[in-house]
């Protein structure tokens, strides 16, 4: 994996062409002559570059970025994490901005740290140098052990104003953590993504027609039912989304003939949509 430096190519996912990150002189770390970004490199125009037009907006990419994720667990810049080919970041516009070329292709990560080789030379350690002048390299840090991060399949079901499902629709989900992902529903307008198996609230964003008119729906990710207010959440989740607690549950049973409509959260009600949930049963529209 190799680490970002000045100079390197990004794409934003709303931009006509790519653009270059800027990285300040002042962060010490070297890769043959090029500075190393961190995760602090983010300010627009400044660090990061217009994208020429931005097809969210219609008009000239004007980048209004967020910090970094997705940073480096081994190396720093003065105290702050180095960015990585794997890293990203957001645009208030919606688009998601990664590296297409990380600006250097001789060196890999493993390579840093005290004693370690930098691309275009022998070893430059400060133990060796004997020009004062000459930029320190990375601080290497112990790597921490990265827990795996569990996921699950959600899905949830977009609808028009009319309350029509939106299929082959374009999405945004913006997640708690800052990152973004973009998406197609399938053709009953379901969404579905791999995400963290916890509870969070994410914010989804799609345009059924014209995509200057977008709808914001705040949703909550429910990984497992557990209480009524998960059930429910699970419910609006995929669609049944009525006035009121009693009517979101009548249209689900109303969609299943095998229910009684009670309106209520009875168990054959809560088995049903733990079965929806595992994706056992046909969704209804």
């Amino acid at each position: 994996m190799k680490l970002l430096v000045d100079g390197a190519q990004l794409q934003c996912t709303h931009g006509s062409k790519n653009s270059e990150l800027a990285v300040p002189p002042t962060n010490v770390g070297l890769v043959g002559q090029a500075t190393i970004a961190t995760i602090a490199d983010f300010a627009p125009v400044t660090n990061i570059a217009a994208f020429g037009t931005c097809s969210a907006t219609g008009g000239a990419c004007v980048p209004a970025t967020s910090r970094w994720f997705g940073e480096s667990a081994a190396f720093e810049i003065n105290g702050v994490p180095a960015l990585t080919e794997q890293s990203f970041c957001a645009c208030t516009a919606g688009g998601t901005i990664r590296p297409v070329a990380a600006g250097q292709d001789l060196l890999e990560v493993t390579a840093l740290g005290r004693g370690g080789t930098t691309a275009g030379g022998p070893d430059k350690s400060e133990a060796s140098s004997n020009n004062p002048k000459e930029k320190k390299k990375p601080h290497e840090r112990s790597p921490a052990a990265q827990p795996e991060i569990e996921t699950f399949m959600y899905q949830l079901r977009l609808h028009d104003e009319r309350h029509e499902p939106c299929a082959a629709v374009g999405y945004r989900l913006e997640l708690e953590s800052g990152e973004i992902i973009q998406g197609t529903t399938d053709g009953a307008g379901l969404i579905q993504q791999q995400l963290p198996k916890r509870r969070q609230s994410i914010r989804v964003v799609y345009a059924p027609r014209d995509p200057k008119f977008e709808i914001v729906r705040d949703v909550v990710v429910v990984p497992e039912l557990t209480s009524g207010a998960d059930y429910l959440a699970q419910l609006r989740n995929m669609g049944f989304d009525e006035s009121d607690e009693h009517r979101t549950i009548l249209s689900f049973q109303a969609a299943h003939p095998d229910l009684a409509l009670t309106g209520a959260l009875d168990e054959k009600t809560r088995t049903a949509i733990r079965e929806m949930n595992d994706g056992q049963l046909k969704r209804g529209a």
